[in-house]
């Protein structure tokens, strides 16, 4: 779905709902989420502030009194992940599915991280966080004494008219359910069992459709639901992370975004908004997986709807090979900080890079020569620019998304 002035430029499903069926995807298709979910819980946080129910500043211990160390974490550590709790879908994978895919309660989610270790001091850094809006739908049954879907429902699901969307989508029995993959290819389609929505609750439960998922965005674009104040803090780039209460917000090809993506197993999503310019991008997808993104595809969309030049996904293109010699000479460690490091080495005459922190998830891949200095891989739209110092010597790296700067790394050895 993608809308500009608050006009429908363009609605349209592609490739196969089931595979097994042979059924095709269309506009009434219903997905699952994810993460975009986060962006719901949020905004049902701030309705509840402006009635007075609770404050950001609130600590979680006035809602959850027996929760370790919720004395030092606030509403809004929880909302902008910056509480420093363990996120509990580190320890999911798909060797859990006998687990994972039944209901389990609030209870048993809880034991997965409210007594391990915290990753920093709240409020002293960002890492994206489950574990924190999980106990924000909490937050929200404790201060509405109602529970948490039902006051999504009340409050954004039923004024928007979101009548296809909802929470149960393992059980849902409409026809339109799309089934997810993690393996889709011309000859091979491996389906991925349903997650439980009480395993992903308010971190990433909701499923939805385009249609609906527009009436949201509409919403937000027209500042409908909140105040206007509070809109404004859902869209603050709080402690210049690029995050707000439940959106990312950033900037690509000059122009600011607004943004929300999800995944789960089989199934991804994306809300892309530049609210100056009045666009809206949304992605729903049933292929994917956890470290999926949508983002490289919703970005080239906008840039087709700004009249920029795009590229479509780098695929094995380039035959341009380097010496030995130039390709030595980037190997090493590059630190953005001290968490946050890249390895590259030379293998058998190719580049690769990885990541040391697992949060970061780029495994050890393969780097292919764009020209001397830039350098692309097949897994993502991330592309690598070494920079030479004084001494001709490469000093620093940048990484590029959608051809768009981002980090820089510097060369510590």
């Amino acid at each position: 779905m993608i809308a500009r002035d608050g006009k429908v430029l363009l609605h349209k499903s592609y490739g196969l709902k089931n595979t097994s069926k042979q059924t095709m995807n269309d506009t009434n298709c219903i997905f699952q989420i994810g993460s975009m979910t986060k962006s719901f819980t949020s905004m049902i946080i701030l309705k509840l502030r402006e009635e007075g129910l609770l404050s950001v500043h609130d600590k979680l211990s006035r809602f959850i009194p027996d929760y370790p160390g919720g004395g030092k974490i606030t509403i809004e550590n929880l909302l902008t992940h910056t509480s420093g709790i363990h996120n509990y879908t580190d320890d999911i994978s798909e060797a859990d599915t006998n687990i994972i895919c039944y209901p389990v309660s609030k209870e048993r989610v809880l034991q997965q991280f409210e007594n391990k270790k915290p990753e920093f001091k709240p409020g002293t850094k960002f890492e994206y966080n489950n574990s924190a809006f999980f106990l924000l739908g909490m937050v929200i049954e404790k201060a509405t004494g109602m529970q948490y879907e039902r006051v999504v429902r009340d409050m954004i699901f039923t004024p928007l008219q979101m009548n296809h969307s909802g929470f149960d989508f393992r059980n849902l029995p409409d026809t339109n359910k799309v089934t997810g993959y993690v393996i889709f290819s011309k000859d091979t389609s491996i389906a991925e069992p349903v997650v439980d929505s009480t395993v992903y609750y308010s971190a990433g439960a909701i499923y939805s459709t385009t249609g609906d998922l527009y009436r949201w965005a509409s919403a937000i674009a027209n500042r409908r639901l909140l105040s206007s104040e509070s809109w404004q803090q859902a869209f603050m780039n709080f402690h210049k992370n690029n995050y707000g209460y439940g959106f990312f917000v950033d900037s690509l090809y000059g122009r600011k975004y607004i943004r929300h993506s999800g995944g789960a197993l089989g199934l991804m999503s994306e809300y892309l908004y530049f609210p100056d310019e009045e666009v809206i991008v949304l992605l729903l997808n049933n292929f994917g997986n956890y470290g999926g993104s949508l983002f490289p595809v919703a970005s080239g969309i906008a840039s087709i709807v700004f009249h920029l030049p795009y590229s479509n996904w780098q695929r094995d293109t380039s035959t341009l090979r380097l010496t030995k010699a130039i390709l030595e000479s980037y190997a090493g460690t590059y630190e953005y900080s001290k968490e946050h490091r890249l390895i590259v080495t030379l293998i058998d005459s190719s580049l690769y890079v990885e990541a040391t922190n697992p949060k970061d998830k780029l495994p050890r891949v393969r780097l292919y020569a764009l020209d001397k200095n830039k350098f692309y891989m097949k897994e993502a739209q991330l592309k690598f620019s070494f920079l030479a110092g004084e001494q001709g010597i490469p000093q620093t790296l940048y990484t590029y998304i959608v051809e768009e700067k981002r980090e820089e790394w510097k060369k510590i050895k």
